[in-house]
């Protein structure tokens, strides 16, 4: 990546130009069509198996989403182990015999 880079500032990376088919020809025009329409069919396939991972990312974002609430969402897991684990690797800590997380850089202004 860093040769690319260095390549494009020195102006030795020429850009490339995309291939466009010949539309006149209807068997190249055809093949073109197939490919985008399964380009699109395996990209649609692929959001479909990101969109549980999606709203994952939304509720552990969701400001108003406590800690306990998040945990909650997921079947079978022990809240209370959880809760150690965190502890244990230091992404809670307690003050005052509560359970805080703490604050990220950009959160502190």
């Amino acid at each position: 990546m860093i040769r690319l880079f260095d390549a494009w500032q020195s102006g030795n990376l020429q850009p490339v130009q995309p291939q466009l088919p010949d539309f006149t020809n209807p068997s190249e025009a055809a093949r073109a069509w197939a490919d985008q329409y399964d380009a699109r069919l395996a990209a649609e396939e692929q959001v479909k198996l990101l969109e549980p991972a999606a709203r994952v990312g939304e509720m552990a974002c969701n400001r108003n989403y406590t800690l306990q609430r998040f945990i909650r969402t997921f079947p079978g897991v022990n809240t209370m182990q959880i809760k150690k684990d965190l502890l244990r690797e230091g992404y809670l800590y307690r003050r005052d015999g509560t359970l805080v997380s703490p604050k990220a850089p950009a959160q502190d202004s």
